[in-house]
């Protein structure tokens, strides 16, 4: 069986659909133009800016609520399990109410969480997902105290030549992952990175170094500009990308799919459509698909289909993990 090793963040999510919750394009009519310049600047590049609004120093009722596990390395942990591989979470956990449901999550799933690493120095992550209508959402995260170190990983465990993926991490982890890039050239890791926003705001250096390592690279259309600046079209970025060293690209666009490129061929998929649910999670499910294909031999191009279709499960469900697919959906 395959191995997979996860590094990144569990968390505990809580959902909440609001009562009189209202979604609007503009909030202006409250804010200061120093606070609107703020928001313009936090959102630029977006399609249609939304907001939302709610009564300050008002209660406001919450109509449900629901608790599930969540963080991208704990998602693509199971997404990875149910179709066929061997996962293995890094991970920092405290030692508290919900990092108990994690581990009962993890141990439910298979996943192998002895690099999980607990402690009453730690919180437990959270987040705070407040659900649209529409099935996309706002999502408020604690990162909590403390954070996984390079000194609390058993380097040894990790075998030469195996997949490792790389999820999104607060800045503190600079140090882990400058030495995780260190020991992706000694292991000859196959470095999967899907960046956080933390990490897209580095510097162009920065962010360049660690695609250089990839074996496969996946951000969106945005973070894809952010980095590299203007580009004609998506197949300028993803060859500027492949100039960086990364083996494999995807670019994911919304609704408009993913495209991709293996150094040879681009590839482009359209999303399936489906009846959105939560969004929560679509892109940890799109990349464990891909994942998960391409250790079962397929190429990119099937690869990203996994994908697609792991994510569309996902959307119609609530929470990042409830509807990963297994092996035999495909």
């Amino acid at each position: 069986m395959n191995k997979v090793f996860c590094l990144g963040e569990a968390m505990s999510d809580t959902f909440l659909e609001l009562e009189g919750l209202e979604i609007c394009d503009s909030c202006h009519s409250v804010l200061d133009t120093e606070s609107i310049n703020k928001i313009d600047s936090r959102f630029r590049g977006n399609d249609k800016q939304k907001l939302i609004c709610l009564p300050y120093g008002e209660k406001i009722n919450v109509k449900t609520l629901a608790h599930k596990s969540g963080g991208s390395a704990f998602n693509v942990s199971v997404g990875l399990k149910r179709l066929g591989l061997e996962s293995h979470l890094l991970a920092s956990i405290g030692k508290d109410s919900e990092a108990m449901r994690l581990i009962k999550a993890m141990d439910h799933e298979g996943i192998d969480r002895s690099g999980v690493i607990e402690s009453r120095d730690f919180e437990t992550k959270s987040a705070i997902i407040i659900r649209g209508d529409d099935g996309d959402r706002t999502i408020l995260v604690y990162h909590g105290r403390g954070v996984i170190t390079k000194e609390m990983i058993d380097w040894d465990k990790i075998e030469d030549g195996s997949w490792f993926y790389l999820g999104p991490l607060p800045n503190t982890a600079k140090e882990l992952i400058d030495y995780l890039l260190v020991k992706v050239e000694e292991k000859k890791l196959k470095l999967v990175v899907n960046p956080g926003s933390v990490q897209i705001e580095w510097s162009k250096k920065e962010n360049l170094k660690v695609i250089s390592k990839s074996e496969l690279y996946i951000l969106n259309k945005e973070e894809a500009k952010t980095i590299l600046g203007r580009a004609k079209n998506d197949q300028e970025l993803l060859r500027t990308l492949a100039k960086a060293g990364a083996k494999r690209l995807i670019i994911t666009d919304g609704k408009n799919g993913s495209f991709g490129y293996d150094g040879f061929k681009f590839y482009q998929q359209e999303i399936v459509k489906v009846k959105t649910i939560d969004m929560t999670g679509a892109g940890d499910a799109y990349l464990s698909g891909v994942v998960a294909a391409l250790n079962h031999q397929k190429d990119l191009k099937e690869a990203m289909h996994w994908g697609a279709e792991n994510s569309a499960a996902v959307v119609e469900k609530l929470g990042g993990q409830t509807g990963l697919l297994g092996l035999d959906k495909f």
